[in-house]
């Protein structure tokens, strides 16, 4: 970009002192920041000794397939059924992970917010504020509920106490009574 002449303002006016310094550092940057890169190709060819992209893209994918086929040995699957194809995740396996993946990072995100919450709220534990017209009207309900439950507490324990009953009867006519009915059953059986 060097070279390139900004211009600024009204008409064919250059830019500010400031402006053209901005542009400067810019372009210093750009360049700095493709030299980096030029280098880190260079390091990583000589590394790899590979200097292509596409060649060092097929070394990769070799690698990455050596590497399945390695795992795959580990855990007793072979060789053929990985070039199949057959081993690995099928694409609904890997969006169910990546699901489960994307779950479990917003369940974390949860907790720290939640933790990040109740350290504000230990921090500030001295300020009390009024409640909000929502926590008042869920306040009041919850008063509603209480007052409602104490008014027909009596005839719900009585209703209770009448289920106890009631099982405790059937488990005696289910001790007496069947045994008795059982056996003259069996009898009339025979007689016929």
């Amino acid at each position: 970009m060097s070279g390139t002449m900004y211009r600024g303002g009204w008409g064919d006016a250059p830019l500010s002192d400031e402006a053209q310094r901005t542009v400067s550092h810019l372009e210093a940057l750009e360049q700095q920041e493709a030299h980096s890169a030029r280098i880190a190709d260079e390091l990583y060819a000589a590394h790899n000794g590979v200097p292509d992209i596409e060649q060092r893209r097929a070394v990769w994918e070799e690698n990455n397939n050596r590497l399945a086929v390695r795992m795959a040995a580990e855990e007793g699957v072979s060789a053929l059924e990985v070039h199949r194809g057959n081993y690995g995740h099928t694409p609904a396996e890997f969006v169910a992970l990546a699901g489960a993946r994307q779950d479990h990072e917003d369940r974390m995100r949860a907790v720290r917010n939640q933790q990040a919450f109740q350290r504000w709220q230990r921090d500030n534990a001295g300020y009390e504020q009024e409640p909000t017209r929502a926590e008042q009207i869920a306040e009041s309900r919850e008063a509603a509920k209480r007052a409602m439950v104490d008014k027909y507490r009596p005839e719900i324990e009585a209703r209770r106490a009448d289920r106890e009953r009631l099982a405790e009867i059937r488990q005696v006519v289910g001790e007496v009574v069947e045994p008795v009915v059982g056996g003259l059953l069996r009898e009339i059986d025979r007689t016929r």
